[in-house]
């Protein structure tokens, strides 16, 4: 049996899932999710041949086949994913099992890259833990938080600031933990996942990246190696932009969002929010509602389909350094009044 460590989860499993920080094997901690792979354990194997329900299939097709099925098994109490690959899951209704397997010859890189991500941010929501399609990186003990659809950058703009030494927390899932003093952002596990076009404009041609898996044309970038940062603790959430093109301009800049629209712009960035059952995103919408209320959101327009990396990181970083500072004159002031009102001062 092996331990793992992610998304503030410790996951047990039969195989040594690629990538995954491992734990200590005479850890006395209680697993929160059992994985197997590939020979179908009791509950999935009963659960797998249960009455079923395709409720989603996705509009994204590769040779005619949506990329991914989530079918309904037992009458909700499990389900089933299926990706384009051949890849699949089986999960029960509160998240605390995992059965990983391949319809093809199994190959443990190739079904690690979905469990990693949408499976995990699946498996969450279904804990209680809503998500945003996000990146995070620290900045003064706070997360600043990226948020946009596939492609928009948030990766790309992760490793950028990376590239100039900011910690990482995650990338594509960011979980989201409310606490009496705020919304905090989980952070995933050191790993940052790059296209091909990425890659070469962070790092040249000949970067050296590795390849996720051998059939997969990402390449990732290992955070827990010398010269690069992975910040592993909750950080509270400092602020959130969400990436937007819908503004041509010559280089990247920040606008305020009115009320209305903080909540629309979040919701819009749950993550894969089209798997989600019904109570599931209700209870995120609720969720985000009080983020929006809490956390300054902001849209970041990127000027150009192609921004200036250096530019946008500029942009950034001033911004957040703004609300930080104005963050941090709030709390002072605060606490000077209450100094003042104590008796005999």
């Amino acid at each position: 049996m092996f331990l793992h460590y992610l998304f503030g989860l410790h996951l047990a499993s039969n195989l040594h899932i690629p990538l995954i920080p491992l734990e200590n094997p005479e850890s006395s901690t209680i697993p929160d999710i059992r994985v197997t792979f590939q020979e179908p354990p009791e509950w999935a194997a009963r659960a797998l041949s249960s009455p079923s329900e395709l409720v989603y299939a996705s509009p994204e097709r590769e040779n005619g086949q949506p990329d991914i099925l989530l079918w309904k098994l037992d009458k909700g109490n499990y389900f089933r994913l299926a990706f384009v690959n051949g890849t699949e899951f089986c999960v029960d209704q509160s998240g605390r099992r995992v059965f990983a397997y391949h319809l093809g010859t199994f190959d443990l890189a190739d079904v690690a890259i979905p469990l990693r991500g949408v499976v995990m941010g699946f498996v969450l929501q279904l804990r209680g833990i809503a998500c945003l399609h996000a990146s995070a990186f620290e900045l003064h003990f706070n997360a600043i938080v990226l948020c946009g659809p596939s492609t928009s950058g948030k990766s790309t703009t992760a490793a950028a600031l990376a590239k100039r030494g900011y910690p990482v927390l995650t990338e594509d899932v960011l979980p989201i933990l409310e606490r009496d003093a705020g919304f905090f952002a989980q952070p995933s596990f050191p790993l940052l996942t790059l296209w091909p076009d990425a890659a070469q404009l962070l790092f040249g041609a000949s970067h050296g990246l590795p390849r996720l898996c051998a059939d997969y044309t990402k390449f990732y970038l290992p955070l827990d190696t010398p010269g690069w940062k992975f910040e592993p603790e909750p950080l509270p959430i400092g602020a959130v932009y969400i990436l937007d093109e819908s503004m041509p301009a010559g280089r990247p800049f920040v606008t305020e969002l009115p009320p209305q629209d903080r909540l629309m712009r979040l919701a819009a960035n749950i993550y894969h929010v089209r798997l989600l059952q019904p109570d599931v995103y209700a209870r995120e919408l609720l969720q985000l509602g009080r983020i929006a209320n809490a956390v300054p959101v902001k849209k970041l327009n990127l000027g150009s389909s192609t921004p200036n990396l250096d530019q946008l990181c500029d942009c950034i970083l001033a911004d957040a350094e703004t609300i930080q500072a104005e963050a941090r004159g709030r709390k002072n002031a605060g606490a000077v009044v209450s100094r003042l009102e104590l008796p005999g001062l």
